[in-house]
């Protein structure tokens, strides 16, 4: 198997306020399941990069609002790891992710 690449956006106008959420940005990430790693090591991977990438929006205004809560950031992580894992279809991964869900 080759490496895959999952480019991953998500709003998270769930919980923003309408004004809010018509302005914000999507948060963004690449995420890659390498072949040569098992997929234990992707999984915690794409964990991490969901983790950092989320803290890092965290801080910008034009992606969380001021009043966002530590539950918005665990759900921004939450919400690209699910869609991290979709998009990059491997069956092991989603097989591991939903038995950690």
């Amino acid at each position: 198997m080759k490496t895959k690449l999952a480019c991953v956006a998500i709003a998270l106008t769930a919980l923003a306020p309408v004004a809010v959420a018509q302005d914000a940005t999507p948060v963004r990430a690449e995420f890659k399941f390498e072949s040569n790693l098992s997929t234990e090591d992707n999984y915690e991977a794409i964990e991490t990069r969901a983790n950092t990438v989320c803290r890092n929006a965290a801080r910008r205004s034009d992606t969380f609002a001021p009043t966002d809560t530590a539950e918005t950031v665990a759900n921004c992580r939450s919400e690209l790891v699910d869609a991290a894992v979709a998009a990059l279809g491997v069956s092991e991964l989603s097989d591991m992710h939903e038995a950690r869900s």
